[in-house]
């Protein structure tokens, strides 16, 4: 049975997870780790070869081959499956000002959106509220994401600085 998780540990993967990069959790330790996807490739090569490589790069290439070949990792919500551009259109609907909430709802539209956000948040001094707002939204994320797992979530969180 998997050890209960804590949401912070979470949340942190999937903001630290890239295009290739990826947070997988240990059911077996409760361990959050974070896996490149050329340490993922490392699975597809005969053993032989793994055993050639450095100590460093063998201990990469056997997590790779236990991720991949058993049921002991679990991968997070991907990217994809997080959907930020909608949780910056909630984000936006929120701000109580009709000026910035409207200069924020024009910059999500089209290409760069991303970018283009960042920079009026920037402007407007909203990178508190936008952490607080998307480290929740992502909170919601995983705890459905546990429940349809069955991973029970750690009853106290993580106190840190800033959060």
């Amino acid at each position: 049975m998997t050890p209960p998780i804590l949401l912070d540990d979470l949340i942190d993967a999937l903001e630290a997870q890239s295009d290739s990069l990826f947070p997988f959790l240990d059911r077996e330790t409760g361990e959050v780790v974070l896996v490149s996807d050329e340490t993922l490739s490392f699975s597809e090569d005969e053993p032989e070869a793994i055993d050639l490589l450095p100590d460093w790069q063998k201990e990469e290439a056997e997590l790779a081959v236990r991720i991949q070949t058993t049921d002991r990792y679990l991968a997070l919500p991907s990217r994809f499956d997080v959907h930020e551009w909608s949780i910056m259109n909630e984000f936006c609907h929120q701000i109580k000002r009709d000026n910035i909430r409207a200069r924020l709802l024009a910059v999500i539209q089209g290409n760069h959106a991303f970018r283009r956000f960042k920079d009026q948040i920037t402007n407007f001094d909203l990178w508190e509220e936008w952490d607080s707002f998307r480290r929740q939204a992502f909170g919601e994320i995983m705890r459905e994401w546990c429940e349809e797992n069955g991973i029970r979530l750690a009853a106290k969180e993580r106190q840190s600085a800033g959060r």
